[in-house]
């Protein structure tokens, strides 16, 4: 939006404004005060996509090259690699099951809502990436928006989402912090009523946006910054704690799991875990050192169009 305005403000600048905009969205304290905004993030995420693959296809001359072959260019490991990291933060939703589980009148029925949620996920990452592939090929942007034409569709589709980050930032920032509440503040975790309970989720929640504001300009480059988060979290959430839970409630019941079971507990916490662990951390790193030099360091002021730049 601020390009699209021909505003010259830093980096750092639109990272504080967000971070002031979202104190009000962090006071939220429970899923249930968030199912609504939640509504709003799916259909504002549905959207930008929408607009998205229009603008494309009206106007696909704005992309750098039209490659359109199927075989990946010839690149090294790491650079490969961190793709790979992608598609795992793409679907570390699994952070949030067990707390959305524990707050369903009907935890039953999570399976129905799990199924459902990884479908429309699937099939939503399966088209943007196919329709954007064959209008862009190979030019299209890590970051989608970067690739859409300047016009009213690239104003929209920044705004939903902006909409949609800023109600994935309440909603995964929620359990952490309710963590950091009950260790900070026992007595007034559970507490809704009251000035002091609000006034202690509100300083938990400002040293969070803080931790938040300097690591965005820290690290300013969204596909190296979603690869760390890829590998130092959601590596472990998906390949590490489900097969981990898996074995300890088998062994504590003094059950013998099938060998499918045990071979797939094997895989992920022996190859899949450590592999993407440390393979991913090690690519994004590289990527955020190629990034200082290339564009002078930290708490940017940066306005030329870098693909990848936050």
């Amino acid at each position: 939006v601020a390009d699209e305005a021909g505003s010259r403000i830093c980096t750092w600048e639109l990272s504080l404004i967000a971070s002031v905009l979202l104190v009000a969205g962090v006071q939220l304290r429970t899923f249930h005060h968030m199912a609504l905004l939640s509504a709003v993030g799916l259909a504002t995420i549905l959207l930008t996509v929408v607009l998205v693959v229009l603008a494309l296809a009206r106007d696909p001359a704005p992309l750098q090259g039209d490659d359109h072959g199927l075989w990946p260019v010839k690149m090294g490991f790491l650079e490969g690699y961190s793709n790979i990291s992608n598609i795992i933060f793409a679907y570390q939703g699994q952070s949030m099951m067990l707390e959305l589980m524990a707050e369903l009148r009907e935890p039953k029925t999570f399976q129905l809502s799990l199924v459902t949620a990884n479908a429309i996920n699937t099939v939503t990452y399966i088209a943007t990436g196919v329709s954007c592939f064959v209008l862009g090929g190979r030019g299209v942007s890590p970051f989608l928006l970067f690739s859409v034409p300047p016009g009213t569709l690239r104003i929209l589709a920044s705004v939903l989402l902006g909409v949609h980050l800023y109600q994935a930032y309440v909603l995964t920032g929620q359990p952490l912090h309710l963590k950091a509440h009950c260790w900070l503040f026992p007595k007034t975790a559970f507490v809704h009523s009251g000035w002091l309970p609000q006034a202690h989720h509100f300083a938990v929640t400002i040293v969070t946006l803080v931790a938040t504001f300097l690591c965005a300009n820290l690290i300013p480059f969204f596909k190296d910054l979603q690869g760390i988060i890829a590998s130092f979290a959601a590596s472990p959430i998906i390949f590490f704690y489900p097969p981990y839970f898996l074995w300890q409630c088998a062994r504590a019941k003094g059950l013998r799991l099938p060998l499918h079971d045990r071979a797939f507990i094997a895989l992920c916490l022996g190859l899949l875990f450590p592999f993407n662990l440390v393979v991913g951390l090690v690519t994004s790193f590289k990527g955020v050192i190629t990034g200082w030099s290339e564009h002078g360091g930290v708490f940017l002021c940066d306005h030329a169009p870098v693909s990848g730049h936050l």
